[in-house]
């Protein structure tokens, strides 16, 4: 089986991710789409650059996808994560 292309956009600050899937025959589509996103959202200008993430992976499936890269779909943004792993933590005031 071919693999096809998972475009990642990730939205730090909102904490949300967007996948876009591309069948292997479809690697130019891929990289075109990758390049306007990158341009979209200001990856290379470091004046207007808005938290956002995006890459290009190829794997055999998006569940691939989110196995390898985690960090790319986990639930909220950075703060709210940061507070979740304080509400984890135990109270080291009693113990």
């Amino acid at each position: 089986m071919a693999d096809n292309y998972y475009l990642v956009i990730r939205d730090q600050n909102r904490g949300r991710t967007e996948v876009q899937e591309f069948r292997s025959s479809q690697v130019e589509k891929a990289f075109s789409s990758l390049f306007e996103a990158e341009e979209r959202y200001h990856v290379y200008d470091p004046t207007r650059r808005g938290g956002f993430e995006i890459v290009l992976i190829q794997a055999e499936s998006r569940a691939g996808v989110e196995r390898a890269y985690p960090h790319y779909f986990v639930t909220g943004n950075r703060a709210q994560r940061q507070r979740r792993f304080i509400d984890r933590l135990p109270d080291l005031a009693t113990a």
